[in-house]
């Protein structure tokens, strides 16, 4: 991979992350096909990288997503990797068409 060995070079004092959900496969912007909990897995080695690089300096910034039931649940299991907890224990781990879980979490 390129990533991991730029960021070691670089040293970073921070991490920013610009955290666009567009690329989910329920988005119908980017047609990339991600899964739910590929922002998961993603959120979760970002939250290793900041912690060996820099102090665990890391911050989101919430950029797109058209798809709100996918959004909703990319965000959660986004929160869930930055905080360690595993996917499975994500309400949106199901990673189908997450809608009715969020809505029935937070209704």
């Amino acid at each position: 991979g390129v990533l991991l060995p730029a960021a070691r070079a670089f040293q970073p004092d921070a991490i920013f992350v610009s955290a666009g959900y567009d690329a989910h496969e329920l988005d119908p912007l980017a047609s990339l096909q991600m899964a739910t909990s590929t922002y998961h897995w993603m959120s979760a080695e970002l939250r290793c990288l900041a912690g060996e690089l820099c102090g665990g300096r890391l911050l989101y910034v919430l950029e797109g997503g058209y798809h709100l039931p996918s959004l909703s649940a990319s965000v959660v299991a986004s929160l869930y990797g930055l905080l360690g907890l595993p996917h499975s224990a994500s309400p949106a781990s199901g990673d189908e068409e997450a809608g009715g879980v969020m809505k029935s979490r937070f209704d």
